[in-house]
């Protein structure tokens, strides 16, 4: 019975501990002893050990010299100059443990904190980067115009389709187009290669964006004037060999489902008066027309 009732406590005692250590999960540890005072000026240095994907931050510290000294903790977020959280953990001894603090949601992109600490007569300042969230599952496709800027009965969404200069690509035999994801971040490119009237596209992610591609179809069209979709034809894989024969153009769609970490990436704009999108469009415009 003795026994029953020590695994029945010890189960309750797992049970509430459990969401602590999973909200802990949710929060960077700073071991402040574990930190080199001199490179807190480095990026390098920050980014590498004072930079997280994370929802708080949780304060660790050494009380030096044996003795309870006054502790106080500060967080100041560095964009708008703005303080979040200022608390007087009173005399503290042996090991300082701020607990759980969990930050503000401020939007997209990172956002740098200053954390001070002052243990007695000591203040330690030391920066912290929140890194924005890894975006999950999000749609991705080449750089071109949108598809019902070409025609409204192509697509109502942000994907975008490009218009291949086919004649230009025999030329070269080689071209690259951006890649973009979730109608805001530059992730990497496609490679397009020309070879005896077929095209082959492969991908170039940025290091940077650590991306796990999911999902993607590549459907090329040179006869634009018959499409009622972009998806109409073949779905093709990456690297396969796609027919473009003779055609002087030709519709490049590739949807795609990506996951990837966005903090490091750059974006881009979207302007149809921009040289690079009316080409696109002129060259939609001639295809539809047979030119």
């Amino acid at each position: 019975m003795k026994r029953r009732f020590f695994l029945l406590y010890l189960l309750m005692c797992l049970m509430l501990w459990l969401p602590m250590a999973q909200a802990d999960d949710d929060c960077f540890l700073m071991d402040v002893d574990a930190l080199d005072m001199t490179r807190l000026n480095q990026n390098d240095y920050v980014y590498q050990y004072l930079a997280a994907q994370a929802q708080g931050l949780r304060v660790t510290k050494t009380i030096p010299g044996g003795e309870a000294q006054p502790v106080r903790l500060s967080l100041v977020e560095m964009i708008n100059q703005t303080l979040v959280f200022d608390k007087d953990y009173g005399h503290q001894s042996s090991c300082f443990d701020s607990g759980s603090i969990y930050l503000p949601y401020l939007g997209g992109g990172t956002t740098p904190y200053l954390v001070t600490l002052y243990v007695g007569d000591m203040v330690y300042a030391i920066p912290f980067m929140q890194l924005q969230a890894r975006l999950s599952n999000n749609g991705a496709c080449t750089y071109g115009a949108h598809l019902y800027d070409y025609a409204p009965y192509l697509g109502q969404d942000w994907l975008m389709g490009t218009m291949l200069d086919l004649n230009a690509l025999r030329g070269q035999g080689y071209m690259a187009v951006d890649l973009c994801a979730s109608n805001c971040y530059l992730i990497g490119q496609a490679d397009i290669y020309y070879h005896d009237g077929r095209i082959s596209v492969t991908l170039s992610l940025n290091p940077a964006a650590n991306a796990e591609l999911h999902s993607l179809s590549i459907y090329v069209n040179t006869q634009c004037a018959g499409l009622s979709s972009a998806l109409d034809g073949t779905a093709y894989g990456q690297g396969e060999w796609i027919p473009v024969g003779d055609a002087a153009s030709a519709l490049l769609y590739m949807p795609m489902t990506v996951s990837y970490d966005p903090s490091a990436l750059s974006t881009y704009g979207y302007d149809l008066s921009h040289g690079y999108l009316l080409n696109q469009l002129e060259l939609w415009r001639q295809n539809v027309a047979g030119m």
